[in-house]
């Protein structure tokens, strides 16, 4: 009656015994290490459809041994169980408290696995890579969503499971591509479900969150699902603002500052840090001399639409977007954010100094691109503790029917701070976004070489994410106007959970063999993994980031006045504003979007790129990596030039 082409015990072998084996939270062991290949494919109809929501079936005694049947399924669901994941330890910020209120209410997503028998990954480079004849034959909603399409048999399996549970399946808690499953239910039902106890926990900042120091599913079960959220992972993510400061209203001779004389060097900032007074500032003027886009605009299109991320109760001030449009970018007077995503300003009257930094540049430097702001704030006042919202976010980009062109993110987190299997599935909805079409851009972070938690005291490197995932464009910043230099809080370095991807081998190997005595003394100090070098070249992991951009002495305004922030959250969103105007050049020749970008910054880097050649970002009681000729663990390969950015990007199909 319970066959093993439909998932009995007998049909999962070893992994109907995987309840010993504790998924811990750690990063993978350098021997592990994956580029996040996600194989997918349309499924076929499953012989196991008729255990669907956990209806019984007639038989010739009535219907009797159907309602055996199901009986004795809903016992296995609660004594065959395997651990789906377990943290190995609550991250230090945060603090466990009470146990959570079993009857508030909570947000589940379940994680259906893909298919793996089409190689997600080929797709991607397929349609990125210059020279390929696929390139630019970005995939519809409709070619996506059969790609990715889960089996017959893990769709059942799931389904059937929260089916004889109870839960309320419908169209509206299933995403469009069939592939996660979203339910509302309190915090007791949710332990009861999967076999857990939900604590609340709180950090240094106030945030609670609800979590599960671990949880289980069914035997029959655990193959068909990457994971279960919110449940062992802790939000970690943070803005990339490294600094912020106000600027006086007139100098001595009545000008505003930013109208002062230009010219000071870098050293000279640096000393004035705080007064913020006596240098040159970044401002969109400033920029479009830097990046070779003065005069380029374009015409507000759908076909062309730029996206702003926040996360985190982040919100940006209109009134403040037009001040600045004022003060600095006169021509987009009255130019309006095309459309808000999730909460609204309007609920928030509170100005966000990363939200107002994000829009303001990315508009200044597209100007007149279409722009969007989405905010993913993982939170409601019914529903005050944190859930996941960068997962809200990516869940939402790729069920859009038409995507936008580019989305700057200037958020992340260490990269040991989220689960592998959570980090591997996410990189998969990264692939989606990109054989789509969509530019992907994220903040290198501001914590040099270390933890973005530990300060500058710690043993090892820690790399970012989703910085150094290899199906993002990661930026660093710069410092400095006329000359270019590496920021000193610039993240950068080495994946220690994703493989080096092919498309950055050549010029990374390079970077190692030129710089082996740096790198090597890393090594010997167990800051980095031996595995740097290996008797075959290399086995080091993703290197970020691939570019930069300007990211120190921003003129923002923040509830009407004028303040300075520095941070790769600067840099992101210019960078993201000129890929955009390239883009504007691409479809106004018919052309498709950029999307996923680093195929070709690794074809072409030396040629569209400002190379960065001096600096480091210390951390760790150590200088860091230094900037030097060519791709470097700082700068990537520089900042851009738009008009040998452009001139490239119309010559490609």
């Amino acid at each position: 009656m319970y066959g093993s082409s439909c998932g009995g015990p007998d049909a999962y072998g070893e992994e109907a015994a995987l309840f010993e084996s504790e998924r811990a939270q750690t990063p993978l062991p350098e021997n592990s290490m994956k580029t996040g290949t996600m194989r997918t494919a349309i499924g076929t109809l499953s012989a196991c459809a008729f255990f669907a929501f956990g209806a019984s079936f007639m038989t010739a005694d009535g219907g009797a041994s159907g309602g055996r049947h199901v009986t004795y399924l809903k016992e296995m669901d609660t004594t065959q169980r395997t651990m789906q994941e377990r943290t190995a330890a609550v991250p230090e910020r945060w603090t466990q408290g009470a146990r959570a209120d079993a009857d508030s209410s909570m947000q589940l997503h379940f994680a259906m696995k893909h298919r793996d028998d089409v190689d997600m990954e080929k797709e991607l480079l397929d349609v990125s890579t210059p020279g390929n004849p696929r390139y630019g034959a970005h995939f519809s909603k409709k070619q996506m969503d059969a790609l990715t399409q889960p089996a017959d048999a893990t769709v059942t399996a799931v389904e059937s499971w929260l089916g004889r549970q109870g839960m309320v399946l419908s169209k509206a808690n299933k995403q469009t591509s069939n592939d996660f499953v979203t339910l509302e239910m309190t915090v007791g039902q949710a332990e009861a479900l999967l076999q857990a106890e939900y604590y609340e926990y709180t950090n240094a900042d106030g945030e609670t969150a609800i979590r599960t120091p671990s949880y289980s599913v069914p035997s029959t079960v655990d193959a068909h699902l990457d994971f279960v959220a919110p449940t062992v992972q802790f939000p970690g993510l943070k803005a990339s603002v490294h600094r912020i400061r106000k600027v006086k209203a007139a100098d001595e001779g009545g000008n505003p500052p930013w109208m002062s004389p230009t010219g000071v060097d870098s050293a000279t900032q640096e000393d004035a840090a705080d007064s913020a007074d006596s240098y040159s500032y970044i401002t969109p003027d400033e920029l479009k001399t830097m990046y070779n886009y003065e005069g380029v605009t374009a015409n507000s299109s759908t076909e062309n639409t730029q996206v702003v991320t926040a996360f985190l109760d982040e919100y940006y001030c209109t009134d403040d977007l037009q001040t600045f449009y004022g003060k600095f970018s006169t021509d987009l007077k009255d130019f309006t954010i095309a459309a808000e995503v999730g909460s609204t300003t309007d609920d928030h009257p509170g100005c966000g100094d990363e939200a107002n930094l994000d829009v303001q540049y990315i508009t200044s430097t597209a100007a007149g691109v279409n722009t969007e702001f989405w905010s993913f704030s993982g939170y409601s006042p019914d529903k005050p503790s944190i859930n996941e919202p960068f997962l809200d976010f990516m869940t939402y980009l790729n069920n859009l029917d038409t995507q936008p062109s580019v989305v700057s993110t200037s958020y992340g987190e260490d990269e040991g701070s989220t689960s592998t299997e959570y980090a591997t599935r996410v990189q998969a909805e990264f692939m989606k976004a990109g054989m789509r079409g969509v530019t992907l851009l994220f903040a290198s972070g501001d914590s040099g070489v270390a933890s973005m938690f530990s300060g500058k005291t710690c043993t090892q490197f820690t790399p970012q994410w989703p910085a150094g995932s290899p199906w993002v464009t990661a930026v660093g910043a710069t410092s400095g106007v006329t000359t270019e230099t590496a920021a000193d809080f610039s993240s950068g370095g080495f994946s220690n959970r994703w493989a080096m991807p092919d498309y950055q081998r050549d010029t990374v190997t390079q970077y190692l063999e030129e710089n082996e005595k740096l790198i090597s003394t890393y090594v010997l100090q167990d800051l980095l993994p031996p595995t740097m070098y290996t008797p075959n070249g290399t086995m080091a992991g993703r290197a970020f980031p691939d570019v930069s951009a300007a990211g120190e002495d921003f003129m923002i305004v923040l509830d009407g006045n004028v303040y300075t922030v520095d941070g790769t959250s600067a840099s992101t969103p210019v960078f993201a504003g000129v890929v955009s105007l390239v883009n504007e050049q691409r479809h106004k020749a018919g052309l498709s979007s950029l999307g996923f970008l680093n195929p070709m910054i690794y074809t072409y880097g030396s040629e569209i790129f400002n190379d960065v050649q001096s600096g480091n970002n210390p951390g760790c009681s150590t200088t860091g990596f230094e900037a030097v000729e060519g791709w470097d663990p700082v700068t990537g390969f520089g900042s851009p030039d738009y008009q040998k950015f452009v001139d490239i990007a119309l010559k490609m199909p």
